[in-house]
């Protein structure tokens, strides 16, 4: 969490001058080295025979070896193992005559006896924010994490994200190739980004995803192969957005790849479409450290096969199990290839509008079917033929997969309350959407877009928390979800706005161009309700999945294909971030958003009408630390990120409630790209670190981009949890968890070049993984210099610690020169902390009388 380093180290030491403490700091004995009762092995050690051991590996993880070991936290510091009296109780006549019998332990005049085991003694306390570094309250008294009823870590520890409190900032941005890149001109990106972990570092403990798009050096409102235009794979760092790979040449620069394991290796391949409609995947190659090409499709005599200049127009590749063989087929429209790029049917191809195809198992009868939206086939393995299962017309249409109820063949048996495990089929198309059942009956609508014309694909998911799923998608001009339940007489508790046309709500925005923009989904604050995520030609927009409320805005530029942002983990922080694509083609600037004018900014900047500004629950929510009627309240621009920043503080949008100018979203020109947005104060929950295709339903991939077998490929609607349809989730973090960081031994021993080298274990004694990279910096106590910074090089579960070092050059060389060096974790060296935890008071430790002598000087 963002904090300002003077005013929370000048607290911490106010406190650690007058009643507060930081626990007692052992001098601990590393591998080999001496041990006794009081001078005690590192925690994950042994004391056997009066000499420090590790139990598991006898790796050395002193000072001045691997110092960078983790640990599953245990009881505490290591129980001492004397060969003497193992086993046997002491009592008064076996300890000395300051000690204190505990069990087979004799605890020291500074340590008390709790449940026969020896504990450092410390400060009285009532709560857990009373206690320093790494301790907690127990029974008035604050005591080591591994003694005591907690553990390795506070079950409770926890955090609650308040809906509708959106502060993202820009986590990083590609702009372009570096220089010297052979594609210097290639980076409009016209398809959605895809998110998925390569595991290049070949370490599967650690989580370093990568986002992968398609860069186009063309600026024209075509299909992304024109003129000599074609696209280029980049990969890039999701953490930095830092460029780290160029894959293949010649591709349609509009269509979305799709990512999975297609040669079973462990590691996902990339599959695109060329610009002559073809399909080519690339695999990476340790080796030269680089991709290559896998395969291009071909048919059995080897011969590649293609069709003609933008022959797939705007359209994705998708990948699944078709046929039960366990091994990935790459879906182009209805045209199927196996994982060697054999084309093994193509009775359905580039003629049934088959753009972005979804494939799932319908109907639950262990067979693969795939809906146009007027004709739904169904995967025959035995001839590798689709064959169809019904066919009510023609057309070129989106879909999206959920289960909206019960809908039998006989219309008698409807029952939009429950739900039979049997998906029905959104249809958008013409500006009109509905849904229809596996049978082919129409169940909802057709209902016609308020805007008019256009529809991009649909997404599908629980927008008002009522536990049924609705629907959404982009028109001209406009966002709008859909509801069954706002039809006839409609209920406040299923359709909150009472309409009774079908629709949920519906916003207007800017898309003059195709009209058939994507969107996605993704409930940020785990509250069971999701949002709607969107970017038109101007704004990125974040809207209230009940009420269509504008939450986030940030400006954006796009000529708008069928793209769409998408939401994932593309750090490994345990927390979600927000992937925006742009562009700078067809010219795009602000003009009317569905007949809105865009006001002005004091700047002379056209603003978002639709966004209200910063939402907030009290003054720390806001920059200023002024919250009114839950907006943030400004004076300055720079209390609403400064100048580029895309927020400007002006006269809020007619309506708002309160007084005072708030932080309005304002349009600062076109830009190409890519942008990561993350939440300022850590407050998103966690995602996946996958979004493979442009058809993403979760299920359909694990996060290691291994695609499930279709004998056991869970279909997503059939998970209580699920049932939604290019909607992402949280991961193997559960909602409503957080990390708690704390420092634990802290010591310090001088070099031979005479520097102070600082022994601190970085602990997690939270509900949730603490990402790598975390950093502890190491303070001058008095002046709050900072001497050194290290960071944690793994991600760290509940109960566990790792053992860093950093050293400072320039210590005190003499006893009267020694100072106290403060330990902060979670403090990268400027004060500034990325994680939200669920205590934030109890990250600092002091180290005391600091120096380092130079001996025979």
């Amino acid at each position: 969490m963002p904090r300002t380093i003077p005013l929370l180290l000048q607290s911490c030491l106010f406190a650690l001058l007058t009643a507060c403490t930081v626990g007692t700091v052992y001098d601990f004995q590393d591998v080999g080295e001496s041990c006794s009762r009081t001078n005690r092995c590192y925690h994950h050690l042994k004391c056997v025979e009066g000499v420090c051991v590790d139990p598991g590996t006898n790796a050395d993880a002193g000072v001045d070896g691997d110092i960078d070991d983790v640990t599953d936290a245990d009881a505490g510091d290591s129980d001492v193992i004397d060969g003497g009296d193992a086993g046997t109780d002491a009592d008064a006549g076996t300890c000395g005559a300051t000690e204190t019998p505990c069990g087979e332990n004799c605890c020291s005049a500074t340590e008390v006896c709790l449940d026969e085991t020896c504990v450092p003694e410390g400060p009285p306390c009532n709560n857990d924010a009373e206690c320093q570094g790494d301790n907690y309250c127990n029974d008035s008294m604050c005591i080591p994490y591994g003694y005591g009823p907690r553990g390795a870590f506070n079950p409770q520890c926890g955090h609650v994200s308040v809906a509708g409190l959106f502060q993202p900032i820009l986590q990083c941005a590609w702009s372009a190739p570096p220089a010297g890149d052979p594609y210097p001109i290639h980076y409009n990106v016209l398809s959605t980004p895809l998110v998925v972990d390569f595991d290049f570092d070949d370490d599967p403990t650690t989580i370093h995803p990568s986002i992968v798009f398609v860069s186009y050096d063309g600026l024209d409102g075509s299909s992304g192969y024109a003129n000599g235009s074609y696209g280029v794979i980049r990969v890039i760092d999701g953490l930095t957005c830092t460029q780290q790979y160029n894959v293949g040449t010649q591709l349609n620069g509009c269509n979305t790849p799709a990512i999975g394991d297609l040669n079973g290796d462990g590691r996902p391949e990339i599959i695109a479409h060329n610009g002559l409609g073809g399909v080519e995947a690339f695999t990476y190659d340790a080796t030269s450290d680089s991709f290559i090409q896998l395969f291009h499709g071909h048919d059995a005599g080897g011969t590649n096969i293609t069709f003609g200049a933008q022959s797939t127009g705007w359209s994705s590749v998708a990948v699944h199990d078709l046929n039960g063989d366990s091994s990935p087929e790459v879906i182009s429209y209805g045209m199927v290839y196996d994982n060697t790029g054999l084309q093994i049917s193509n009775n359905v191809n580039l003629t049934n509008g088959l753009r972005y195809p979804a494939v799932a198992d319908l109907d639950r009868d262990g067979n693969v079917e795939m809906c146009t939206g007027h004709t739904m086939f169904r995967y025959n393995s035995a001839t590798n033929l689709w064959d169809t299962v019904w066919s009510i017309g023609t057309g070129r249409f989106f879909t999206a997969y959920a289960d909206f109820g019960t809908y039998p063949l006989d219309p008698a048996g409807d029952d939009r309350k429950i739900k039979d495990g049997t998906a029905e089929i959104v249809v958008v198309a013409g500006g009109t959407a509905w849904v229809i059942n596996v049978h082919g009956r129409t169940i909802f609508g057709p209902v016609a877009f308020p805007a008019g014309s256009g529809g991009g694909p649909p997404t599908a998911g629980d927008f008002d928390g009522d536990g049924r799923v609705e629907f959404s998608a982009a028109s001209s001009d406009s966002i709008s979800v859909f509801d069954p339940d706002c039809w006839g007489i409609p209920d406040v508790s299923t359709c909150l706005s009472l309409r009774t046309d079908g629709i949920l709500w519906h916003q207007v925005s800017q898309d003059h161009s195709s009209n058939q923009t994507g969107s996605s989904l993704f409930d940020f604050e785990g509250d069971g309700r999701v949002e709607v995520v969107y970017a038109d030609e101007t704004f990125t927009r974040v809207y209230d999945g009940r009420t269509g409320e504008v939450l986030f805005s940030q400006w954006h530029s796009s000529c708008t294909w069928n793209e769409n942002p998408i939401v994932a983990d593309v750090d490994g922080d345990f927390n979600a971030e927000l992937v925006v694509p742009s562009n700078l083609n067809c010219t795009i600037t602000p003009s009317t958003a569905g007949g809105v004018a865009y006001p002005t900014s004091h700047l002379g900047n056209p603003m978002d009408p639709l966004y209200k500004g910063f939402r907030c629950e009290e003054a720390t929510d806001c920059a200023s630390g002024v919250c009114d009627m839950n907006f943030c309240r400004c004076v300055d621009d720079a209390e609403c990120g400064g100048s580029g920043s895309g927020y400007v503080c002006d006269v809020p949008v007619p309506g708002t409630p309160g007084t005072g100018n708030v932080c309005r979203s304002e349009w600062l020109g076109s830009y190409p790209g890519i942008r990561v947005y993350a939440d300022a104060l850590d407050r998103w929950v966690s995602s996946r670190t996958i979004w493979n295709q442009h058809t993403y339903s979760v299920t359909n991939v694990s996060e290691a981009g291994i695609v499930p077998p279709l004998t056991s490929w869970e279909q997503n609607w059939t998970n209580p949890h699920l049932n939604n349809f290019r909607q992402n989730v949280q991961g193997s973090v559960d909602a409503g968890t957080a990390p708690d960081v704390t420092p634990k031994g802290s010591m310090f021993d001088c070099t031979i070049e005479a520097h102070a080298e600082f022994a601190v274990e970085i602990c997690n004694r939270g509900t949730q993984p603490l990402p790598a990279n975390l950093p502890y910096t190491a303070y001058e106590e008095i002046t709050l210099a900072p001497l050194c910074t290290v960071g944690t090089t793994v991600t760290l579960a509940p109960g566990q610690c790792q053992l860093l070092s950093c050293e400072w050059d320039t210590p005190p060389s003499s006893p009267s020169a020694a100072v106290n060096v403060l330990i902060m974790a979670d403090d990268d060296g400027t004060g500034a902390s990325s994680t939200l935890e669920c205590l934030e008071s109890n990250n600092s430790a002091v180290i005391t009388d600091v120096y380092c002598e130079v001996i025979g000087k």
